[in-house]
């Protein structure tokens, strides 16, 4: 019995399509509705989108507002140019990032993300502060969590940093241009490590964006900051140096002196 056909082809034919791994018991179910008359009234006036739901179910899959949403109406009618990303709303920019024109949405980061990056901004502005009281004629600014421009043609290319030290810029001047950027930094989550590895570092080195921070957290705490440099000849990145808590302080020279004390990095998340 477990191989009882749907007798009509043309109603087994579209249901086969959109309920192709229903398991064979269910298919029973239908074949012996379908082979009722009464019953078969009942099924011939359901939606096919109905019949994929509920194959959809035995198949361990909730239909659910994904699959509301994935229609060919709903994809990105047109790439993003930098002048419409000016115009779409201030809560949609914070949550996407434009890769070559089209939105790409950021998740939302846990809390020892956002306390590394945190902690991590202090230390710049304290490095920030000391560079400019030795260059009054300079000025450095860090900022976390905003726009910027890699470049805008073929395709705009939008990223959003969780931290940044850059030459200071008025608060309209959104996104930042990249060459604003001396030293640009990701803190790696366990969804981001290929994006922060391979994309950005890829992008961030086409832009010219001189040093680039790769920061890890391990055991709630940053385990170690890889600090990369641009190598102009081949436009690409080498390790310069990796930081470690074996160092009390590490210390930087470049692009400006910066010390990082170690004891302010652990204990991310009390």
């Amino acid at each position: 019995m477990l191989g009882c056909p749907i007798h009509d082809a043309k109603l087994e034919l579209p249901l086969r399509a959109v309920a192709p791994r229903l398991p064979n018991s269910h298919w029973l179910c239908l074949a012996l509705a379908f082979h009722d008359s009464s019953a078969r009234r009942i099924l011939t006036t359901m939606s096919l989108a109905c019949v994929g739901a509920y194959a959809g179910h035995f198949d361990g899959r909730t239909m659910g507002a994904i699959h509301d949403w994935a229609t060919p109406e709903n994809l990105q009618p047109e790439p993003i140019t930098v002048e419409i990303w000016r115009d779409l709303p201030e809560e949609f920019c914070r949550q996407v990032e434009i890769v070559n024109g089209q939105a790409v949405r950021c998740e939302a980061p846990r809390r020892t993300h956002q306390t590394a990056a945190r902690r991590l901004a202090a230390v710049l502005e304290a490095a920030a502060a000391d560079y400019v009281a030795l260059h009054p004629v300079s000025c450095l600014d860090v900022s976390n969590d905003f726009d910027v421009i890699l470049w805008e043609v073929p395709a705009a290319t939008i990223r959003r940093p969780d931290l940044a030290l850059h030459n200071c810029a008025p608060d309209d001047v959104r996104p930042l241009p990249a060459s604003y950027i001396r030293v640009i930094i990701e803190v790696v989550s366990p969804g981001s490590d290929k994006t922060d590895r391979v994309d950005k570092m890829g992008e961030y080195a086409s832009a010219g964006i001189p040093f680039y921070w790769l920061v890890w957290i391990t055991d709630n705490r940053v385990a170690s900051i890889d600090v990369y440099v641009l190598d102009h000849a081949i436009e690409a990145y080498r390790l310069l140096r990796t930081l470690a808590p074996e160092d009390e302080v590490s210390v930087l020279e470049v692009p400006v002196r910066i010390k990082l004390p170690w004891s302010q990095l652990g204990a991310l998340v009390r």
